[in-house]
C-alpha cells in the first residue's frame, strides 16, 4: 500500500490580512513591485505569502486503486508559512472563461500541468540554479483571475525567479516545446510533459497548448508600460558593507542571503567597503 500525501499551496499578500490574494477584489495590486498591465491578464513581481499546509491523505492499493481519503488535519504536519517574493501571472476571469470553453479538461488542471512545467524549465531561462530554491503554484484571487505563481523558496527572497517577469515569453515557448516534441501517444502526456504524479486529474495536450499559444500570442502582440515601485524597505540603511562575491566577482547587496549571479551563500562571500 502506498499513501500519497496531497499538499495545498495559497498565496497571498504579505500583510496582516494574511487570507486576502495578491490580488484582492478592487483589481489593484497590493504588493507589487513591477507590474505589466496586458489585455486579459497582468504580469508582475510582488512580495507574497506563501502558506502550505496538508489537504488530504490517499490511501492506495498496490494496483493503484483508491482504498481511503482522509482529511489533511489531525495528522502532526504544521502548516508552512513563507513571506516571499515572485512573480505573478494573472489570467481575468474573460479570458478564462473563453478558454475554458475551448477546453474539455478544467482550466485549473491544465494550468497546474502549465504551471509544473514552467517550474521545471525555469533553470534554461534563468541559468543554473537549485530547483529547492525556487518553487510554482496556482491560486484563485478574491478578483477571481487564476494566477500562476512562480517564487523564490527561501524566506524574503532572493531575486531569483524575478528573473521570470522579462523572461515569461521564451519560458512559455520552452514548455509549448516541450509538449511537442515528447513522444508520449497519450494525449495525457507523460511525466516528461504535462502528466502531473502528484495530481489525480488528467490533462490534455491539445488543452495545454491552447493555454500556452494564447499567453504567447498576448505576450507578442501587446506592449505595455511597465511600472516599477520602491521596495517596502527602500530608504532603510544597513549599517553592513556591500559583499563582493568570491566566486564571480559581483557586487552583491548586504541584506542578501545569496549572490544573484552565480548563487554562492552569503556566509560564504567577503565583505567589501560601501
Amino acid at each position: 500500500m502506498r499513501i500519497l500525501l496531497v499538499i495545498r499551496r495559497s498565496c497571498s499578500t504579505a500583510t496582516t490580512n494574511r487570507s486576502r490574494s495578491i490580488w484582492p477584489t478592487s483589481g489593484s495590486l497590493a504588493n507589487p513591485l513591477s507590474v505589466r498591465e496586458y489585455s486579459q491578464a497582468t504580469l508582475s513581481v510582488a512580495r507574497i505569502d506563501v502558506t502550505e499546509f496538508l489537504q488530504a491523505v490517499t490511501e492506495k492499493d498496490a494496483s493503484g486503486k483508491t482504498i481511503r481519503v482522509s482529511p489533511g488535519t489531525g495528522t502532526g504536519m504544521p502548516t508552512h508559512y513563507l513571506p516571499t517574493e515572485g512573480v505573478a501571472l494573472a489570467l481575468r476571469p474573460s479570458l478564462v472563461k473563453s478558454l475554458q470553453a475551448q477546453m474539455k479538461n478544467r482550466i485549473e488542471v491544465v494550468l497546474g500541468s502549465i504551471e509544473r512545467l514552467m517550474a521545471n524549465l525555469f533553470p534554461i531561462v534563468s541559468g543554473p540554479c537549485d530547483s529547492q530554491d525556487f518553487s510554482s503554484g496556482i491560486d484563485k484571487s478574491n478578483a477571481g483571475d487564476l494566477v500562476l505563481y512562480l517564487y523564490d523558496n527561501v524566506y524574503d527572497g532572493v531575486n531569483l525567479t524575478s528573473i521570470a517577469f522579462d523572461n515569461v515569453k521564451p519560458l512559455l515557448e520552452k514548455v509549448e516545446n516541450r509538449i511537442l516534441s515528447c513522444d508520449c501517444v497519450d494525449e495525457c502526456g507523460c511525466v516528461r510533459c504535462i502528466a502531473d504524479p502528484m495530481r489525480e486529474a488528467p490533462s490534455s495536450k491539445a488543452d495545454s497548448l491552447l493555454v500556452v499559444r494564447t499567453l504567447i500570442e498576448m505576450f507578442v502582440n501587446e506592449n505595455p508600460t511597465t511600472r516599477h515601485f520602491p521596495r517596502p524597505d527602500a530608504g532603510i540603511e544597513s549599517s553592513t558593507a556591500d559583499i563582493e562575491c568570491s566566486s564571480c566577482k559581483a557586487i552583491v547587496s548586504a541584506n542578501a542571503k545569496f549572490c544573484p549571479e552565480c548563487g554562492t551563500r552569503i556566509e560564504e562571500l567577503s565583505h567589501v567597503a560601501s
